[in-house]
Parts: structure tokens; sequence; C-alpha cells
């Protein structure tokens, strides 16, 4: 899928986003994610799902909704960071939808 990318120092994908999307990030995933250039995967815009109502979405779909449609992959990729919860949803995503990339925080987390 990511051919070529490598992983950062604590295992993760090595992902490169704005200063505002790395605090997101990292305020919600409790990890620090380093900034990364060399082999690492854009992230151009994100969102964060939460079932208690902290992130911008309550639900998966209404994410989807969000993004963008025909996007570039040069432009780096529109990023769902799901929070650790049971999403009781279908999850359909449009064929319009491109370049999406969608990280949970673990099955075995609730």
């Amino acid at each position: 899928m990511f051919s070529g990318v490598n992983l950062d120092r604590h295992g993760q994908l090595a992902l490169r986003m704005s200063n505002h999307h790395r605090q997101i990030y990292n305020s919600f995933s409790g990890m620090k994610l380093d900034q990364t250039t060399e082999n690492s995967v854009l992230v151009r815009d994100m969102v964060v799902v939460s079932k208690d109502g902290t992130g911008n979405f309550t639900i998966i779909n209404d994410a989807l909704v969000a993004a963008p449609i025909n996007t570039n992959i040069t432009d780096g990729y529109f990023m769902i960071y799901v929070v650790a919860g049971v999403y009781d949803e279908y999850v359909s995503i449009d064929k319009t939808k491109l370049n999406i990339m969608m990280i949970g925080e673990g099955i075995r987390k609730q």
C-alpha cells in the first residue's frame, strides 16, 4: 500500500504533516509523532472521530462525508484518526473519495 515507506522509531508509519495536525495527532494518540520527511506519507488534512464528542465527528461515516473528492495523491492523504470505541455502523467509502487513510487506536482498546 505505502511502498518504500519506513516506520518511525516507535514502529509506526512515518507521517509528514503540518504542526497543527501533528499536535492533534499527538494529543489523541498519546504518542509523540516525529516530524519526518524522508520516505514518509504526506498527510494533507486530518479529522478525529471520537464517540465522546472530543473529536471532529462522533461517527466514522460523517468523517468520510467530510473528505474531499477526486484528490491527487501528490497533495497527500486525508487522514481519519479513530479513537478507541465501538462504532456500530456500516462504513462505506464512495468511489470519488480518493487517498483516504484511516488510523485507529486498535481493536483491543475500548
